[in-house]
């Protein structure tokens, strides 16, 4: 992604993404590149960003969920998990939203890439 890009997802969203991972779309690691949004991928197209955003946001409100607006989804695991950074966000975490008990797991940004790459996330 380019920062025109990434300022077009920020508008749009009315959220801004953390420093550090604006940093990574700037530098996209190759081997987290395969972004199809019905299938497990780690979003690297506005277009992606913003329909889960915006979906994770209206599941949200209307009862199915606890998506803040602060947060936008960066990926999913195919599964029904989703993957979100938060703004202003200086610890460098990501979060895995697991859609079966609703619990929030973490990892730094070391750890998720690591995982990705590895396992295609299977989180335990």
């Amino acid at each position: 992604m380019n920062l025109e890009e990434i300022i077009k997802v920020e508008n749009e969203l009315k959220v801004k993404f953390p420093a550090f991972y604006k940093s990574q779309l700037l530098n996209f690691p190759a081997e987290l590149i395969y972004d199809d949004p019905d299938d497990e991928s780690v979003y690297h197209s506005v277009v992606n960003f913003i329909e889960a955003t915006k979906f994770l946001r209206q599941i949200s409100s209307e009862g199915g969920g606890d998506f803040p607006e602060n947060m936008i989804a960066i990926g999913t695991n195919g599964g029904g998990d989703f993957f979100s950074v938060k703004e202003d966000d200086v610890t460098q975490i990501i979060y895995i939203l697991d859609h079966e008990d609703g619990s929030i797991k973490t990892a730094s940004l070391e750890e998720f890439i690591a995982k990705w790459t590895e396992e295609k996330m299977i989180w335990d």
